[in-house]
C-alpha cells in the first residue's frame, strides 16, 4: 500500500524507523510546525494544495497531496504549545485547585477555547481531506517528558492536567469529524508523561520522543494498516 507520513518534526523519530514498514511503498514528509498551524489549502487538479508562508529561518510549506494509499498525519495532537505556557505558574485548572491553593484556577471551557481557535484551520483540512476520499489518519504526539515540567518550571500535576484536557478535547473534536487517531505507544508512558527511556537524547528538549519511541510508533502505523 502507498503510505504518506507527513507533519511536523515528530516525524524525525519515524523516519529513522521507515523500515518497518518494509513491503509498503512509504513517503515521508517533513515540514515546521509553524507552518501546519498555518497552512492555507485548496482544491488542485489531482488533489488538494496545501501551502504556508515562510516564517523567518523557517523552510516554506509547499505540497501537494494525492488521493490513494493511506495517509498520516502528525501536528494537531502536539499539546506542547499549551503545557508549556509560562502562564500556568500563576493558573492552574480547576480540577487540581485544591492541590494548588496558591494559583488562579482556570476553566476547561477557557483552556479549551483556546485549543479550538488553534486547531481550526488543521481540523478544516483534515475534514476537507476526509471529504475528499483521502483515507486519512492522524498520529498522536508524545505525551510531555518526565523533564518537562523542571524545563518549563511548571508543576508536573499542573502540566498533566493542561496536557489531558487538551488531549481529549482534540481526539473529541477528530472522533466527530470522523478521523481515527494513531495512540502513543502505551509502554512509553510513565503516568501521565513519556518515560525518559523513551524520550529524545537531547536534553533540552522537552518534547520529542527518541528513535526508539518512533520504533514503536511505526509498529502502531503498521498494525494500522494490516488490521484496519
Amino acid at each position: 500500500m502507498k503510505v504518506i507520513i507527513f507533519g511536523d518534526s515528530h516525524v524525525n523519530a519515524l523516519c529513522e524507523n521507515i523500515h518497518v514498514l518494509d513491503g509498503h511503498d512509504t513517503e515521508l514528509v517533513i515540514n515546521h510546525g509553524l507552518n501546519w498551524v498555518s497552512l492555507h489549502f485548496e482544491d488542485e487538479v489531482g488533489g488538494i494544495s496545501v501551502r504556508a508562508d515562510a516564517v523567518e529561518n523557517v523552510e516554506p510549506l509547499d505540497m501537494l497531496l494525492q488521493p490513494g494509499g493511506r495517509h498520516y498525519f502528525s501536528s494537531i495532537l502536539h499539546t506542547a504549545p499549551y503545557t508549556r505556557a509560562a502562564d500556568w505558574r500563576r493558573f492552574r485548572p480547576w480540577s487540581v485547585m485544591g492541590d494548588f491553593p496558591r494559583l488562579q484556577p482556570v476553566s476547561d471551557a477557557v483552556l479549551q477555547t483556546w485549543v479550538a481557535r488553534e486547531i481550526a484551520v488543521r481540523l478544516a483540512f483534515l475534514s476537507e481531506l476526509r471529504a475528499k476520499g483521502f483515507d486519512i489518519r492522524v498520529i498522536e504526539a508524545p505525551r510531555p517528558l518526565e523533564r518537562a515540567p523542571a524545563l518549563h518550571v511548571i508543576d508536573p500535576d499542573v502540566m498533566a492536567r493542561v496536557d489531558t484536557i487538551c488531549r481529549d478535547f482534540i481526539k473529541m473534536r477528530l472522533a466527530r469529524a470522523g478521523i481515527r487517531v494513531i495512540g502513543v505507544p502505551r509502554e512509553t508512558l510513565s503516568g501521565a508523561f513519556t518515560a525518559e527511556a523513551y524520550s529524545a537524547e537531547r536534553l533540552a528538549d522537552p518534547h520529542h520522543g527518541n528513535l526508539e519511541y518512533g520504533r514503536l510508533t511505526m509498529l502502531r502505523i503498521l498494525d494500522d494498516l494490516t488490521t484496519a
